[in-house]
């Protein structure tokens, strides 16, 4: 079952592809920042994943493809900037080597989405965590997304996504005890 802001993104969405063009900008308005940061994830670079969810959006701008419901907006949206997120990547692959690429430091629009202290010590714990790791637990935690929702987007069975769970809880627990951060 979806919420109040889910039924309001899809509401928006179907308003948007029968015209009305300000129901698209309130969309944006409302699932950039947070996809945006979702593709950071991936790409570790605040730039190109600022530019990655524009293409997304720019993608539902201009081809409106059909929403089919079989799962909620948001979890539909992210799984797309998943997609062009890992398509980026392949296509890096190709032209240059792989390497690890350092974490980087928060930039101003993680700023203002970590308004709070405790926001900020759980970004900083989630960079201690494996990627797949830290993936799941922004779509859980961050973005208030079901278990169901996350398991649609990173692609994995429901058992691997608790085993993953399990595993990041317990780190994260770890670290923001070590930062002194109250649970």
């Amino acid at each position: 079952m979806c919420n109040e802001r889910e039924q309001s993104s899809e509401e928006l969405y179907e308003r948007f592809r029968g015209g009305d063009k300000e129901a698209f900008e309130e969309l944006v308005t409302e699932h950039r920042q947070g996809l945006t940061l979702f593709i950071h994830r991936y790409v570790n670079d605040m730039d190109t994943a600022e530019d990655i969810a524009e293409d997304v959006f720019v993608k539902l701008l201009v081809k409106k493809p059909p929403y089919k419901g079989n799962a909620s907006f948001k979890t539909w949206l992210f799984t797309v900037g998943k997609n062009l997120s890992l398509d980026l990547l392949r296509k890096r692959r190709r032209y240059t080597p792989t390497e690890e690429e350092p974490q980087t430091a928060p930039t101003a629009v993680e700023d203002v989405f970590f308004e709070s202290e405790r926001k900020r010590a759980l970004y900083r714990a989630l960079n201690a965590l494996p990627k797949e790791e830290r993936l799941l637990m922004q779509l859980i935690y961050l973005e208030d997304l079901s278990y169901d929702h996350a398991e649609k987007i990173l692609g994995v069975s429901k058992k691997k996504l608790y085993a993953l769970s399990r595993k990041a809880k317990e780190t994260l627990k770890e670290e923001l005890i070590k930062e002194g951060t109250e649970l």
